[in-house]
């Protein structure tokens, strides 16, 4: 916990973030320390927006590496210096061909197949390619070469069902879309109705079918797949409303919300 907080502390405070959080420069965070095996956020105000998704994304993985102080002491960016706990160890980096991780042999998860304990994971190595050209990275799935590709656009969808009957496919949707955000702590969005009614306004299965010839509700941060996942049909009506494009209804929220026209 003590190497938890020191980390994100560290990142906070770094020239990423440059400190923006901190309560006294602006931002909701007043301290960040670790308690008997435990990291405590103290927050200045209650944040509705800093969901577990979003915690994730600012203090874990890609965004903010969690180390021993003793590892940046002696140069994180040396990966000879890195220590983890994970599945699997560095092993080469080819620039601009390849990353190659080994099998950790002291890893301490193990998983239950049909009822018998195993020891994980299963393979040796663990290849990551660098294909710059989309077409060549279909074209490797589609001959085997990689066993596994988490973003190939929906256009390829059908062509590599003929092409590979055998080729297991999940479709799901992620956004990589730069975006405006909008100040929902000003007039007219800290409103939440002008907000909806934004939303409703939108024909968003239109937008997806004309650029991706598909339509399903945005699969994150929990997927179809995902244990903790509530199906669509399942969530509250005032939810399923916001996918559902009726401009009439949102010029009501919004004439009801005091800006009508």
């Amino acid at each position: 916990a003590e190497d938890v907080a020191w980390s994100l502390n560290r990142a906070i405070d770094g020239p990423m973030m440059g400190g923006w959080m901190r309560t006294e420069n602006g931002g909701w965070i007043d301290s960040i320390y670790a308690e008997d095996g435990t990291v405590v956020f103290e927050t200045s105000t209650f944040v509705p927006r800093l969901t577990a998704a979003q915690m994730r994304d600012i203090f874990c993985g890609w965004a903010t590496g969690i180390y021993a102080p003793e590892v940046v002491e002696a140069g994180a960016s040396d990966w000879d210096n890195l220590v983890g706990t994970g599945p699997f160890m560095f092993k080469d980096y080819v620039a601009g061909s390849y990353i190659s991780y080994a099998r950790n042999p002291n890893y301490h998860h193990k998983t239950l197949v049909n009822g018998l304990e195993y020891e994980i994971p299963f393979i040796d190595e663990l290849l990551y390619p660098m294909i710059p050209d989309e077409s060549t990275q279909v074209a490797a799935v589609r001959t085997g070469k990689l066993d596994i590709h988490f973003t190939i656009s929906p256009e390829y969808r059908d062509t590599l069902a003929q092409t590979c009957p055998e080729l297991i496919q999940q479709t799901y949707t992620f956004s990589r879309i730069q975006c405006m955000p909008l100040r929902c702590d000003r007039p007219p969005f800290d409103n939440p109705e002008v907000r909806r009614a934004m939303m409703i306004a939108l024909n968003l299965p239109a937008i997806s079918r004309a650029r991706w010839d598909i339509w399903d509700i945005w699969g994150w941060p929990l997927h179809s797949s995902c244990p903790a996942y509530t199906p669509f049909d399942e969530l509250p009506a005032r939810c399923q409303e916001l996918y559902d494009y009726d401009p009439v209804k949102a010029k009501q929220i919004l004439a009801d919300a005091g800006h009508p026209g």
